[in-house]
């Protein structure tokens, strides 16, 4: 591998684990904080997460996936080359990361609120559901969130300074 495509690998990994913590923690900052600040239905903030959680189990653990194939190709090269690689395998687990928490401890959150949505759509329950419990589990999975979001950006900053190392930098 040219040491000018080795470089263009990096650079996409780089950008690549930048981009998917930005727009996690996009949502952390932006997304999650409006909703819960507006004086919506809990109906209308529960439809408003279940498509926040469909755009995001579209891009996030595919591109998750996607990094750390990336990186572990960028470590496995270096490592047939005799050069140092293990930055690149720490950056690849820890891209890899957030599919674990997120299985442990943001489903069981997410499972909540889409049962409190199933209830409402459903008509199995009480017509509104109590805004404050819809308003908690919102505030606790954004928390969680927040903290899945640096696996990704503790990532890219281990792939970028294992990639300033090589530079001499």
């Amino acid at each position: 591998m040219t040491s000018a495509r080795s470089s263009s690998l990096q650079i996409v990994a780089l950008i690549g684990g930048s981009f998917l913590s930005g727009f996690m923690v996009s949502i952390w900052y932006f997304t999650i904080p409006l909703v819960l600040g507006t004086d919506q239905s809990s109906a209308q903030k529960l439809r408003q997460f279940a498509a926040l959680y469909d755009l995001g189990t579209d891009v996030m653990p595919p591109a998750s996936i996607a990094l750390t194939s990336l990186y572990g190709f960028i470590a496995y090269r270096r490592h047939a080359q005799k050069k140092s690689y293990i930055r690149y395998m720490i950056a690849g687990a820890l891209s890899l990361s957030m599919i674990p928490y997120t299985i442990l401890f943001v489903f069981p959150i997410n499972n909540q609120l889409f049962e409190l949505a199933d209830r409402v759509r459903n008509g199995t329950g009480p017509k509104a559901i109590e805004l404050d419990n819809v308003n908690m589990l919102l505030a606790t999975w954004n928390r969680k969130h927040l903290i899945r979001s640096f696996g990704p950006l503790f990532g890219a900053m281990t792939g970028f300074s294992a990639f300033l190392r090589e530079l001499g930098a």
